[in-house]
Order: C-alpha cells, then sequence, then structure tokens
C-alpha cells in the first residue's frame, strides 16, 4: 500500500509542476511585468525639440557646438614648454595642483610655468603680480562652501593672493568657455 501512495504523490507532483494545456503560455498575474501605458504629450515634445535646436541663452558654447566640428586648437607656449592644445595645458596645471604638496614652496621651475601663466593669462595680472613674487605655494581656499585648491602668490612684502590657472587658461584659449 506504501507504494501506491508513493506512486499517487509522484503524480500529484508531476500535475502541481507541468501546466494545463491551456495554461502553457500564460504566467500567473504575480509574474507578469508591469507596464504603464505610454502617454505622449505633444507640446512638451514640441518644447524639447524647439530647446535642442536652439540653446538657451547663457548655456555653454559646447550646447551651441555639439554638432558642428570644434575648431582646431593651436599650440600654446607657457613658459618652458609648448603644449599642443590648451586642453594639454589645463592637465599639466591641474595635475601640478593635485600632485604637489599644501603650503610648500614651489621649484624654480614650476614657480616659473605659474609665473609666466600669470602674466600671459590672467585679466588682472599688472596687479597680481605687482611689487614682486617672492614665491608660489598651492593652497586650500573656500569658495562659497566649496573647498578648492589654488596657487597662491606670496609677495615680497609677505602679502599673499590667490590666482585661478583656470581664468589665465580661459584668457589665453577662448575655448574653455565650460570652465
Amino acid at each position: 500500500m506504501t507504494q501506491e501512495v508513493a506512486v499517487e504523490a509522484g503524480n500529484k507532483r508531476k500535475a502541481e509542476e507541468e501546466p494545463a494545456a491551456g495554461e502553457a503560455e500564460a504566467a500567473p498575474p504575480a509574474k507578469e511585468p508591469k507596464t504603464e501605458p505610454e502617454v505622449k504629450d505633444e507640446a512638451a515634445e514640441q518644447a524639447a525639440g524647439a530647446e535642442a535646436s536652439e540653446p538657451a541663452e547663457g548655456a555653454p558654447a559646447e550646447a551651441a557646438a555639439e554638432g558642428a566640428q570644434a575648431a582646431p586648437q593651436e599650440p600654446v607656449t607657457i613658459g618652458y614648454k609648448t603644449f599642443a592644445t590648451g586642453d594639454a595645458a589645463l592637465t599639466y596645471y591641474r595635475t601640478l595642483i593635485s600632485k604637489l604638496r599644501k603650503y610648500q614652496n614651489l621649484n624654480d621651475y614650476e614657480f616659473h610655468m605659474v609665473h609666466e601663466l600669470v602674466k600671459l593669462g590672467h585679466p588682472d595680472a599688472a596687479r597680481k603680480l605687482e611689487g614682486g613674487v617672492k614665491s608660489i605655494q598651492i593652497r586650500e581656499v573656500d569658495i562659497d562652501g566649496n573647498v578648492t585648491a589654488c596657487f597662491f602668490l606670496v609677495h615680497e612684502d609677505g602679502t599673499d593672493e590667490d590666482v585661478s590657472y583656470r581664468k589665465c587658461l580661459v584668457a589665453l584659449n577662448g575655448y574653455f568657455d565650460w570652465l
């Protein structure tokens, strides 16, 4: 009698595992993926199309020239180095800021490279370099709640002043509008 019970239990299990002929393709309601019907808003689509064709006022130049080919970049000579592109100069100065120690004077080579960058590119270079520069250091500064590193010019009289290398590079290479 135990064999008959085992056979019946086995048949019952097969019946539960195998779906009936009509239920072969249908998934149980809990297993069906939920899909939301798409609601199309024609006014929103037209507005998005207009925004894509005309950049908003004050938008970065990248958005305006997205489809157009960028003008070829010319080599930039700053101090002892000639950079193939403005991007290479940006990478060089960004690396200086990130790799060197804070509050330590730059060596002669680095001093000359940063001094020339300020002299050639900063919009207010005459005032920044006035009175002579004794040393240049990398320090952290709080700008609107964001702490960032920048170059500090230490003058002969002991005063110091921060300088943005990005502002200098924008003046030298007008295509850095996104900075």
